[in-house]
């Protein structure tokens, strides 16, 4: 910034000098001992033309490595934010993601942290290297021109900054309007494409079309009133104020008693000047009300960090031995949602013991899966204790969840293959065969495997749309498998499978029992035969158990599919 400024004080001492060199060649000569003798006047203006451009293809060249290396760390900035933002994504707890629609975390990560580096922090470093020219050139001013002449020059462009910087608050409240219209864009535009085929059926494209209209209609009203603020009229009122600023200095150095000489002499630098600093005070004016636009992005990228980086110290560097070395207590357990007004859970006492299978059935709501997330750590209880081998559950989070494998009710597939979602999080040369194959045996998936051309490295498609639902299911358990996990949770994994495919996952679960820890939630009895006790949840609350269930058939409660 400061050798930006440099620059233009040289150039514009240069421009001048040149300007009177080529008019009074005789002035120079004045300028040197009387043994030196000038030659003729055309090399006078060959040698200082060729020297001029020369000073200004340097400047060109140091102003644009300046810029380059601006940019550089701008972009950088914007990379390490963003990457700090979705690691802090990826470790808050499970309530922030309760609390928080992910569209407004797409659009932080994805549109914000893109434009946090071309139209936040590049022309934060505008700002400053263009306040620098501003100051640089006042300067030289101060060195040629009168003060009170110069007056009038500050006095008009102090105006019209004032009124600029006046429509300050308009463009910052555009810009957050702007913010939250791109939030819901992409939550408009995720619900469609996610249930598109629900939609179809409906018959109620209209509606998702007509709101993707609507909202993007918003957004550009508000983005024109932005682009004709910034581009158009800061620029124009900025020229009009330099024509003006001029025409007046003209007057008053006239008015003064100046000569047509001195007049000349003066304006010629009030000209270079002014043509500088009318590119100087468009860029500076149009960088400030980009930031005023924008900062609504920094302002939830800043909030989003503050809020969440504390969660990021929860790594597995300190993990010491693994917990879980005879069982986990919950002591009157409750929970509630942030922002209800009623417990999900209440006073649940339960024990679960190292190599028992459990199940929890209950009907839908009950809060099997509820208790499944704090048996996990993902939640915390608002009332009563989690003890994990007589010490709290929080003291041990990390060793105890590394221990866990899960097989949602919801499934998430990556755009990839069999071989990436069951290793996934793994780069190709991390990955365990001999675990990958072990846990592709045991979910059932190897029939599956062997057919398919590829194998394992057959692409399935975003979230899986190429593979049947209980392909899918299957893929997810042996995610869950395949760190060889001590406690398995399998929340609902047997619901989308068929009635041989859920024997088979059945069986490979009693192969598990009395090694692994498992625990299994279900809406029917008939799911759960092959667990030590199942606890039955009615409105929270465990309201009996069942120790013996000989009486229980393979496909109690079950449709045939």
């Amino acid at each position: 910034m400061l050798f930006d400024a440099l620059l233009e004080i040289l150039s514009l001492h240069l421009v001048p000098a040149y300007v009177g060199l080529v008019a009074y060649p005789e002035k120079l000569q004045a300028l040197l001992p009387n043994t030196w003798h000038l030659e003729s006047h055309d090399k006078i203006v060959l040698w200082a033309s060729v020297a001029i451009a020369l000073f200004f293809a340097i400047k060109l060249l140091v102003n644009a490595r300046i810029g380059l290396a601006r940019i550089h760390f701008a972009q950088q900035t914007a990379v390490n934010l963003s990457t700090r933002l979705l690691d802090a994504y990826l470790h808050a707890p499970h309530e922030y993601h309760l609390q928080h629609n992910s569209a407004e975390l797409q659009r932080n990560l994805n549109s914000d942290s893109v434009q946090l580096a071309d139209q936040l922090l590049i022309p934060l470093g505008d700002l400053l290297s263009q306040g620098a020219i501003i100051l640089a050139v006042l300067g030289v001013f101060l060195f040629y021109i009168p003060v009170d002449v110069l007056a009038v020059l500050v006095g008009v462009l102090a105006v019209a900054g004032h009124a600029v910087l006046s429509q300050q608050h308009r463009l910052q409240q555009e810009g957050k309007e702007v913010q939250q219209l791109r939030g819901r864009l992409i939550k408009n535009t995720n619900e469609a494409l996610g249930c598109a085929k629900e939609i179809s059926l409906l018959g109620r494209q209209k509606f998702f079309v007509e709101r993707f209209r609507d909202l993007f209609s918003r957004l550009t009203r508000h983005q024109r009133h932005i682009q004709i603020m910034a581009g158009r009229l800061i620029p124009g009122g900025i020229e009009l104020a330099t024509i003006v600023a001029l025409a007046g200095m003209i007057y008053l150095l006239f008015r003064q008693g100046h000569n047509s000489q001195e007049v000349l002499e003066l304006i010629t630098i009030a000209a270079v000047g002014l043509a500088r600093l009318k590119g100087s005070l468009s860029g500076f004016m149009g960088a400030h009300s980009l930031l005023e636009h924008k900062r609504a992005i920094l302002d939830a990228i800043h909030a989003d960090l503050a809020e969440l980086e504390t969660f990021t110290t929860m790594t597995t560097d300190h993990e010491t031995a693994p917990a879980f070395r005879r069982e986990l207590a919950l002591a009157d357990v409750h929970y509630r949602y942030p922002g209800s007004d009623h417990d999900v859970l209440r006073g649940v006492n339960l024990v679960i013991r190292k190599g028992e299978a459990i199940g929890f059935v209950g009907k839908t709501g009950a809060g099997k899966s509820t208790l499944i997330d704090l048996i996990m750590g993902l939640v915390h209880p608002t009332a009563g204790k989690l003890l994990l081998d007589s010490r709290p559950l929080h003291e041990q989070l990390p060793a105890w969840q590394r221990q866990i494998g899960h097989v949602p009710q919801l499934l998430s597939l990556v755009d990839g293959t069999i071989r990436e979602n069951v290793a996934l999080g793994l780069r190709p040369e991390q990955i365990n065969e001999a675990a990958l194959l072990r846990a592709v045996e045991q979910s059932q998936l190897t029939e599956l495997v062997e057919r398919l051309p590829d194998g394992l490295d057959t692409v399935i498609g975003e979230r899986g749309i190429r593979l049947s639902g209980g392909q899918r299911q299957r893929i997810a358990i042996a995610r869950a498998l395949y760190h060889d996990p001590e406690i398995i949770i399998f929340d609902e994994a047997t619901s989308a499978l068929d009635n041989e495919t859920e024997a088979e996952v059945i069986r490979a679960v009693d192969s598990l029992k009395g090694h692994k820890t498992i625990l299994m939630i279900a809406h029917r009895l008939s799911s759960l035969r092959q667990c030590d006790n199942v606890y039955n949840l009615e409105r929270g609350k465990i309201i009996n158990i069942t120790h013996d269930k000989s009486h229980l058939t393979p496909r109690e409660g079950r449709a045939t599919q």
